[in-house]
């Protein structure tokens, strides 16, 4: 697997500080018009397909974030490194890196967010009073971590609503258990997830929508429905509501042909 090529910790890190608040960097709909501000017929059901998976990408991103934020604030990083960290997620261009960095479960984000600074930032003074250097630090140290046991965000729906467990040191476990018995796996009960908004399981009108982190290592890839399976998924986020998630795509995707209809 090819490494994500990023910055070594030595290199000076090269970059306009963000001042700005949290509440102002967090703010989806910057990223959803960069990606989108190429596309020439928004109208068109291809294309109206795209933005669409565009914008639901960044609003699951959006949600995952949130709740990063929490647990680096819980560890006792500083705003202005959050800060940093936030601005770096935002800005970072390739998504299958910050994919990567987002999957990781809540039951061991507290943990690895631990053991990159201890790795990463610890006795290292340069990078520990440079806010900057001290969020790529984590940043990059935490999408190894993921590219090195082969996680990705997944989305899986339900009618059920699966609730945290609180876990002693201030985190969660949040596992959703596969229910639905598959003769292709000698009846093992797996549960369903997709990769992208378009193929969300809806059969049997779920409720729910749960981000969860899949493994490549236990990935089994159902070609006909476009669906991934597995026994058990590490949550990463929820439950939130479908109907919700799909007023705000539509909200979005109305701006950006409003938008394209004033240039």
């Amino acid at each position: 697997m090819t490494p994500f090529e990023k910055p070594t910790f030595k290199q000076e890190i090269v970059g306009k500080k963000s001042e700005k608040p949290i509440t102002e960097i967090f703010d989806q709909k910057e990223t959803i018009f960069r990606e989108t501000a190429e596309f020439h017929e928004p109208g068109s059901e291809k294309e109206g397909e795209k933005i669409r998976e565009i914008i639901f990408r960044e609003i699951a991103f959006s949600k995952i974030l949130l709740d990063f934020i929490n647990d680096l604030k819980k560890v006792g990083l500083e705003e202005k490194v959050v800060n940093e960290f936030v601005s770096l997620v935002k800005k970072q261009k390739n998504r299958d890196v910050v994919d990567a960095v987002l999957a990781t479960p809540i039951e061991n984000r507290l943990k690895v967010i631990r053991v990159v600074i201890e790795e990463n930032v610890e006795n290292k003074p340069e990078i520990k009073n440079n806010p900057t250097a001290f969020a790529e630090a984590i940043f990059w140290g935490i999408a190894e971590i993921s590219q090195e046991l082969g996680r990705y965000l997944g989305y899986h729906t339900s009618n059920q609503e699966i609730s945290k467990k609180n876990l002693a040191g201030g985190g969660s476990l949040f596992n959703i258990i596969g229910t639905e018995m598959d003769e292709r796996d000698q009846d093992i009960p797996m549960a369903f997830y997709a990769a992208t908004y378009k193929n969300l399981y809806r059969e049997k009108n779920p409720r729910y929508l749960y981000l969860v982190s899949g493994l490549r290592e236990y990935r089994i890839d159902d070609r006909v429905r476009n669906w991934m399976r597995a026994p058990k998924l590490a949550g990463v986020g929820g439950p939130y509501l479908i109907d919700e998630i799909d007023l705000d795509i539509e909200k979005y995707y109305k701006s950006i042909i409003d938008k394209n209809k004033e240039r």
